[in-house]
């Protein structure tokens, strides 16, 4: 999996990047594994110049935005913050 989004950075160059996935359990609500996924590919777009705009949960009639919950500026300033010590 972390070759496939490497290559893809690689290949195609992007600027911006929101992902999506689902939840077949109907819990909206990210998991811990969700929480770490996003810091990891926050991490990764931060080394390859990408903005990660959006990580966002899908359930059958529900959606989870970690942008609009304000939990992706919590992994950006997170990083940010790593960085300047």
């Amino acid at each position: 999996m972390r070759n496939l989004r490497v290559n893809a950075f690689a290949l195609y160059k992007p600027k911006k990047v929101v992902v999506v996935h689902n939840h077949p359990s109907g819990n909206v609500q990210p998991s811990k594994i969700d929480d770490y996924t996003t810091y990891r590919l926050s991490l990764l777009c931060k080394i390859h110049g990408v903005k990660l705009k959006d990580h966002i949960i899908v359930c059958k009639n529900e959606i989870f935005s970690y942008l609009l919950s304000n939990r992706l500026d919590m992994f950006i300033f997170y990083l940010h913050m790593k960085n300047t010590f």
